[in-house]
């Protein structure tokens, strides 16, 4: 809060980037994670924070890269626009998400080409679809209607859906 001092609020950064470049239990990084982007906001990463999470990105799964793209994405830095494109084409459905939403924030000349092509990526029930969009409603560009109105007229498309209860 706005009563921490400059020196603890310097610790805290430093002990969550230390955590989540460690070896530590995936779900406690996951956490140092998350606290930063908390703590951080939309605000722009400073540096080391920015190199503790390119550096976790490099040896992470898919949950814990998920969260950390999610964190570089909501700074809407243009300068990850290539690596969230690559990202488009990592096995995880869950870091393909993060990767379409982050794209779309940082509002890149890029990003619509990038995610009007994962819409035919093959997916199980039309997940790259579903980040795609996602990815065009943060991007706001209006050509995503079109794509979107597509989609949603498309009755035989696999989409998911939550069991019904049978009494």
């Amino acid at each position: 809060n706005e009563k921490t001092s400059s020196e603890n609020k310097e610790k805290i950064l430093a002990a969550l980037r230390s955590t989540i470049v460690s070896s530590t239990y995936w779900r406690l990084r996951n956490s140092a994670i998350t606290q930063l982007g908390v703590l951080l906001g939309n605000a722009a990463l400073d540096e080391a924070s920015i190199a503790a999470i390119l550096t976790a990105l490099k040896k992470d799964k898919s949950w814990i890269r998920a969260n950390e793209i999610r964190v570089l994405g909501n700074t809407r830095d243009l300068s990850h626009v290539d690596f969230y494109i690559e990202a488009l084409n990592d096995p995880s459905d869950r870091v393909i998400s993060a990767a379409a939403t982050a794209l779309g924030k940082s509002k890149s000349p890029k990003a619509f080409n990038a995610l009007a092509k994962l819409v035919n990526k093959p997916s199980m029930k039309s997940q790259s679809l579903l980040s795609a969009l996602s990815g065009l409603k943060e991007l706001g560009d209006p050509r995503g209607f079109d794509i979107a109105y597509k989609a949603l007229a498309n009755l035989n498309l696999p989409r998911w859906r939550l069991p019904t209860p049978i009494a």
